[in-house]
């Protein structure tokens, strides 16, 4: 069974999942990250930066989403040029 997790800062709080998962001979365990994660040994991390910073004219309470957007578009990109795919990549 392939496990796909995404985190900006993978593995973040899914660590000890993450690596018991990866321990197991029926997982294959990814995962999505900014280029700044630390990640696992155990575990094949793709990493992305978003394009842009979120806007210093955003209104403060909206950078948050902002930011959240940015990543969200870089990790769609990652999957649409097939990073993750069956074969391994």
């Amino acid at each position: 069974m392939d496990v796909l997790f995404i985190h900006q800062n993978f593995p973040g709080q899914f660590r000890h999942i993450a690596r018991h998962l990866a321990d197991l001979s029926n997982f294959r365990v990814l995962a999505i990250g900014q280029d700044h994660a630390p990640g696992l040994d155990s575990v094949q991390l793709h990493k992305y930066r978003p394009h842009r910073k979120a806007s210093s004219k955003t209104h403060p309470y909206a950078r948050t989403f902002e930011e959240a957007v940015l990543n969200g578009q870089q990790v769609l990109r990652l999957l649409l040029k097939g990073v993750v795919s069956e074969n391994g990549k």
